[in-house]
């Protein structure tokens, strides 16, 4: 939020003529929200995710069944740690683009997870259905970085006139 405020004073040979001017700016981002809501639900689901398996043994078994998709321990690590990327991108307009790399990154990651062979899936703790999980997560974080901002300005002027 930017604030301003300036006053010009004319002399004229019939009185003083003052005009105040005041102008702030705020500016409301989409992209933002939307970062934050996504990194909010990767983080939220990745922390059950990790609450449920447990990290003091090996990070692909056990697996817990979480919105219909078998996860992994390690699986709740990457959404847990993407989440909170994703939230403090959506701290400031000026990390969007941080936003974006994470979300290409989580994009390929769940592509990559949903595409992969049974063994490999089996030895990651993953199926099809939580790579698609990150995958959308990812692409909403795509989408959220590349929503326009939007700068709301408010100007006000008030001229204020003294007769001689």
């Amino acid at each position: 939020m930017s604030n301003y405020q300036g006053e010009q004073v004319q002399v004229t040979p019939s009185g003083t003529q003052t005009a105040t001017t005041s102008r702030s700016a705020h500016w409301t981002s989409p992209g933002c929200i939307l970062a934050g809501l996504a990194g909010a639900f990767s983080g939220i689901v990745g922390l059950i995710v990790i609450v449920r398996t447990g990290i003091d043994g090996t990070l692909d078994t056990p697996t817990t069944t979480i919105l219909g998709t078998q996860q992994s321990a390690i699986v709740g690590i990457v959404l847990f740690i993407g989440g909170l990327l994703l939230v403090l991108s959506a701290a400031s307009e000026a990390n969007r683009p941080l936003a974006g790399a994470i979300g290409a990154a989580m994009l390929l990651l769940g592509v990559l997870g949903a595409a992969a062979t049974a063994p490999f899936r089996s030895d990651v703790g993953i199926d099809r259905g939580a790579g698609w999980l990150v995958a959308v997560i990812g692409a909403v974080a795509i989408v959220s970085a590349i929503l326009p901002a939007r700068l709301h300005v408010q100007r006000e002027v008030s001229v204020q006139n003294d007769p001689r």
